[in-house]
């Protein structure tokens, strides 16, 4: 069963800045803390491609720069896919709304799934905090 875990936030700062900081596992560290990031392939745009962990790998299937990226992270047991939208208003605000899909891929994934659940929003939070930081002094 998957599983739709919901952020939003404002920040003082433009799209394009937001969305090249929340895009690169290594500085925005959505997916995973930036010390289990083992190596990030980028495409020709100097766009990240793909990204692998100490667990896992993930992938990014579309680009909308500055507007939207969507990308999918599978470790074992679980696979969850990322929807992350930067919405301006203003002239130098940014909405960020994130969407991630939790969805075990096996029995054990099944039963670990509150633990991971509540692992990838602690994860998630943090870094959004560390967000509103970053861009709202």
């Amino acid at each position: 069963m998957a599983d739709l875990i919901r952020y939003s936030i404002d920040v003082a700062a433009r799209p394009a800045d937001v969305y090249a900081f929340v895009e690169d596992p290594k500085i925005g560290q959505l997916f995973v803390p930036a010390r289990e990031v083992s190596g990030v392939e980028q495409n020709g745009g100097g766009r990240v491609k793909a990204f692998t962990t100490k667990n896992g790998r993930g992938e990014y299937t579309l680009h909308c720069f500055p507007q939207r990226f969507e990308a999918a992270y599978h470790w074992p047991g679980f696979r969850a896919r990322y929807d992350v939208r930067c919405e301006p208003f203003g002239d130098k605000a940014t909405r960020l709304m994130i969407e991630v899909n939790l969805q075990p891929q096996s029995f054990l994934g099944r039963v670990r799934a509150s633990l991971t659940r509540l692992g990838l929003k602690n994860q998630v939070s943090s870094r959004l905090e560390v967000l509103k930081k970053q861009f709202n002094r």
